[in-house]
């Protein structure tokens, strides 16, 4: 696991076992004032051999204050979280501790500069988001009113098709319906206009009868001697 550590300028104001009683009960794994230091650390998390994975730990000497930190998977967020935890105990131990404030701009300028930097990516993201969001939206709409359209449009062809369909229905069944003497009239009118001609399937076709209706017309114009069959 990388680590990270913080070393800030500091004295020693009484001795490290009194200093050890302020971050008593606080939580810490381990805390040892032996040697002319004090030692604290806190395992947050340890891997399957007990070695510690996540953790943070101070050492303070007469001196100077060395605070080392595990980073993990996301080194903005641990930096963060390692300076308000560093914060905390210089706040703990600043009866007993004395520490250089100077030293401290570095870490918090950087960890700042992380933060909001961060926050603008996120808000870019966020605005890039709702944009492409936005797009669909129109580009979905656009859609949806052109297939409504189109189903208006196809709904009038229908109607109109199938009015049509039902004035040739009922046209056919009316011609469908028409007496011999009608028939015989109306292909008598037909070879009149067409200079004595007819083209059985055509005029059939065009009245919506048969061609076996049309011929027995025929036929019975030309037994009672209305017309004539040509040579």
């Amino acid at each position: 696991m990388d680590e990270a550590a913080i070393t800030l300028k500091g004295k020693a104001l009484r001795n490290f076992e009194k200093l050890s009683d302020q971050f008593a009960g606080l939580g810490f794994t381990t805390v040892d004032s032996g040697s002319g230091r004090l030692s604290l650390e806190r395992v947050e998390t340890s891997d399957l051999k007990g070695r510690s994975h996540h953790f943070y730990r101070a050492t303070f000497y007469p001196d100077k204050l060395v605070f080392t930190y595990s980073l993990g998977m996301n080194r903005k967020k641990r930096d963060l979280e390692a300076l308000a935890t560093l914060m905390n105990m210089i706040k703990v131990a600043e009866k007993h501790y004395e520490v250089d404030a100077g030293d401290l701009h570095a870490p918090i300028a950087a960890v700042l500069n992380e933060a909001r930097a961060l926050v603008d990516s996120e808000s870019y993201a966020t605005v890039q988001q709702l944009s492409e969001l936005e797009e669909r939206y129109y580009s979905l709409e656009k859609k949806y009113k052109d297939l409504v359209l189109s189903s208006e449009q196809n709904a009038r062809i229908l109607l109109e098709c199938e009015k049509k369909r039902d004035e040739y229905a009922s046209r056919m069944k009316e011609l469908e319906a028409m007496s011999d003497d009608a028939l015989v009239q109306e292909i008598f009118k037909w070879l009149k206009t067409h200079a004595g001609e007819i083209n059985i399937g055509h005029f059939a076709k065009s009245y919506g009868i048969s061609t076996a209706r049309t011929e027995e017309g025929l036929e019975h114009l030309l037994k009672n001697g209305y017309i004539r069959k040509r040579a």
